[in-house]
Formats: structure tokens, sequence, C-alpha cells
């Protein structure tokens, strides 16, 4: 696996349109959406969240993102990709995702990919 930072994603032609690519189909989960409303008036209160995805060409691309997200006012919640992870094969990817999904809180579980 390689994982890519976020200077390195932000400054590179390739791996920037990578980023631009699972930011522009990125979706909060709803869970981490009603914890940041809930927490809103806690100043800089973070959710961070890690979101496993298989981009279905060929040859597949199985990958992981980090993300931080806030709440701002007036924009509601505010997504900070931090690092993208890119597995060699299957079988690594399916080893990372299972171990994220047994180590989360039951409460996280629902919307785990």
């Amino acid at each position: 696996m390689i994982e890519i930072d976020r200077p390195t994603f932000k400054s590179d032609p390739i791996w920037r349109k990578l980023f631009e690519s699972l930011r522009d189909q990125h979706k909060v989960a709803d869970h981490t959406e009603n914890t940041l409303l809930e927490n809103k008036h806690t100043k800089d209160f973070c959710v961070e969240s890690r979101q496993f995805i298989v981009i279905d060409r060929a040859p597949q691309i199985y990958l992981h993102y980090d993300t931080a997200n806030w709440f701002k006012e007036p924009m509601g919640v505010q997504v900070r990709i931090e690092s993208i992870g890119i597995y060699d094969d299957f079988m690594e990817y399916e080893k990372a995702r299972m171990f994220q999904l047994h180590r989360a809180q039951s409460k996280d579980i629902p919307n785990i990919n």
C-alpha cells in the first residue's frame, strides 16, 4: 500500500485528479452530520473518518481516504481529505477494511461501506 499525504496530492497534477474525484463524490455519513450538529457549539469540534472505496475500472483500484469534518456557519458541514491510501490488491484492501469495520464502535457500523 502507498499512502499519499495532503501536501503531495494537492501539489502533484496526477494525484490531484484523484483527490478531486474523491472530493466530488464524497457524501458525509448521516451519523457524522448528526454528531457535528449536536456539537456545533463546541469550538473546533472535529470528526475524523476513513472511507473505503473501489474504483471500478480495468484494473480495479482499491483505496481509502481519511477525512476530517467540521461544522462551520453558515455553510454547515465542511470536509477535508487528509490522506489517500492505495492498496496493492483486493486482499490487502479487504483485510484493512475488515479490521476498521470490526474495531469501530457499534454506532458507526451501519454507515461503513
